[in-house]
């Protein structure tokens, strides 16, 4: 969602908006996103005009499902994290943070999303400026993802650590990642992998968009306003570029 439909943890801009309710008219439009429910409320549906629009979302990398629908949200389904593993989690993110050093800009430098468990380094609500420009290719989040990993092997073995939005690393169990979300995607709708379309950011191996991507045809993305570009060749019937791994 961050960096595809709106900027970090910032509202869509109107004219998005104006084009997720066109494209939901024509398709089934599905947002997944590492981001929690309320992030997606806050960025997008909140903002919704045309009560007619349905949506169907994915948060925390498609462990739970809902779907919104005449302005209400109607949930499908939903996991968890076990305590204990959050934990694990937890304590290594504190290891990664005191070797480093990473003093966050804000003070929400974890999120707990009970499915899932999102470390911001330099917090959630840091400036957008600031995100976007402290690691755009990911590289020095794999140093901290690599340096977990090392150190607790069961990071390896049960979960996934993956990095996502703009300053992110998140965590799930293994195999419940946006692949998982992919799959109940799939099974939902009753649809194959040539009848899905995705649009993403991180469209790269490493990425958090990587497990659908690898999967069905593509659209990587700069930013929300390519996506936003390529919304409006769709609705007007004009060619897009799209790839395949």
């Amino acid at each position: 969602m961050d960096g595809t439909l709106a900027k970090s943890r910032q509202p869509a801009e109107p004219e998005m908006i104006s084009a997720i309710e066109s494209m939901a008219k024509n398709y089934s439009f599905v947002i997944i996103t590492g981001g929690k429910l309320s992030l997606i409320q806050d960025q997008i549906t909140s903002l919704i005009k045309d009560t007619k629009t349905i949506l169907y979302l994915f948060p925390t990398s498609g462990n739970q499902f809902w779907i919104f629908s005449n302005g209400k949200y109607e949930m499908v389904y939903e996991n968890k994290m076990r305590t204990d593993d959050q934990n694990i989690i937890l304590n290594s993110i504190i290891s990664c943070i005191n070797r480093f050093n990473l003093v966050p800009f804000t003070d929400d430098q974890i999120e707990l999303r009970d499915s899932q468990i999102t470390f911001s380094i330099l917090g959630r609500s840091a400036p957008y400026e600031l995100k976007a420009s402290y690691d755009p290719s990911g590289d020095k989040r794999k140093v901290f993802v690599d340096y977990m990993k090392a150190k607790n092997p069961r990071l390896v073995s049960d979960f996934e650590v993956r990095v996502g939005g703009t300053t992110s690393i998140d965590f799930t169990y293994k195999g419940m990642d946006k692949g998982f979300g992919l799959l109940k995607i799939k099974e939902y709708f009753r649809v194959n992998n040539r009848e899905v379309l995705f649009f993403g950011d991180k469209c790269f191996e490493g990425g958090n968009d990587w497990e659908i991507a690898k999967e069905v045809p593509f659209v990587q993305v700069r930013d929300e306003q390519e996506a936003l570009d390529k919304f409006k060749k769709i609705l007007n019937n004009e060619y897009i570029e799209v790839s395949n791994c």
